[in-house]
């Protein structure tokens, strides 16, 4: 494979293993990123290939995965005033923005002190085993720091609660690393 067949099915591996994305967006990634000198009906045809292994390899996942727990814990964040959302944008800019506007949305009640997301490139690192870290704030800038604080210490009591492990620095500034072997359904 050239360097551009290789970027893009690299993009294929980790669309599919994320488990976001079903067979006809990883075909539209494809559209949006292919080049002059790939070859698209090689690529095309591993987005099959790709999501046979898949669920090939999920039989033989446990009945409750990491990505299970993770799901069970941001239910229960929103259950406690945090709004926690998934693979919620690119990067941390778009994440932030997503999770603000979902505040926004629900007419910024009081009981919503904070926000939880990680992004697609969190997730990319999860699905290569490296872990993810989760981005957390406030809902309120006159409490920025007290409630990012509160909320990140609600976050890894959550994580925790659930079955997964956490690594935290205490401070409004610092992300939540998790340690997470992902497994995600889908």
């Amino acid at each position: 494979m050239n360097e551009t067949e290789t970027y893009i099915a690299e993009q294929i591996r980790l669309r599919v293993w994320s488990g976001y994305d079903g067979p006809a967006e990883v075909q539209d990634m494809i559209t949006d990123i292919l080049e002059a000198d790939a070859d698209e009906d090689m690529l095309r045809a591993r987005v099959a290939e790709e999501f046979q292994r898949k669920s090939e390899a999920e039989s033989s996942w446990p009945a409750e995965t990491d990505c299970d727990k993770l799901n069970a814990a941001f239910r229960a964040l929103r259950e406690k005033g945090v709004i926690a959302i998934h693979n919620a944008g690119w990067d941390k800019s778009e994440a932030f923005h997503n999770c603000l506007e979902e505040y926004q949305s629900q007419g910024q009640p009081e009981n919503l002190f904070g926000i939880c997301y990680y992004t697609s490139q969190d997730v990319d690192g999860a699905v290569d085993g490296h872990g993810m870290y989760l981005g957390y704030s406030s809902t309120r800038p006159e409490m920025e720091e007290v409630d990012a604080e509160r909320a990140g210490a609600l976050i890894c009591s959550e994580l925790q609660n659930a079955g997964l492990k956490t690594e935290w620095g205490g401070t409004a500034t610092s992300r939540i690393k998790l340690e997470i072997r992902w497994q995600n359904r889908g």
